[in-house]
């Protein structure tokens, strides 16, 4: 069977159950962000990127920087886009060898993804 990553409605999104406080602290910022909120939209990044950087300081390296700031609209374009993104069906033309990994904690691949492929 050939399988491509989740397509993204497929997507199972672990950071509720995770990091539940990290999500509710997005979830507040939301409202100011639909306002073109700057320092709302700059306080999300560094909360989403929370989840991904064990260390605060590491996180605030990486997004110092970052070239581009976080754009709603480019966002939104490119998440809708995504949901009918699928390489699936271009998979059984690669021709060489291929290594699944994931783990625990992994947010993109999740263990019941990287089984399927």
């Amino acid at each position: 069977m050939w399988r491509a990553g989740p397509k993204w409605d497929e997507k199972s999104d672990l950071n509720d159950k995770i990091y539940p406080e990290v999500v509710e602290r997005e979830k507040g910022l939301e409202f100011a962000m639909e306002f073109r909120d700057q320092a709302a939209t700059d306080q999300y990044s560094r909360e989403d990127f929370s989840m991904l950087f064990y260390s605060p300081e590491k996180r605030d390296a990486f997004l110092a920087l970052m070239p581009v700031k976080f754009n709603s609209e480019v966002n939104e374009a490119v998440s809708h886009d995504l949901a009918r993104f699928d390489l699936t069906p271009e998979l059984p033309k690669f021709r060489f060898p291929t290594l699944v990994i994931t783990g625990r904690f992994d947010m993109n691949v999740a263990p019941v993804f990287a089984y399927q492929m």
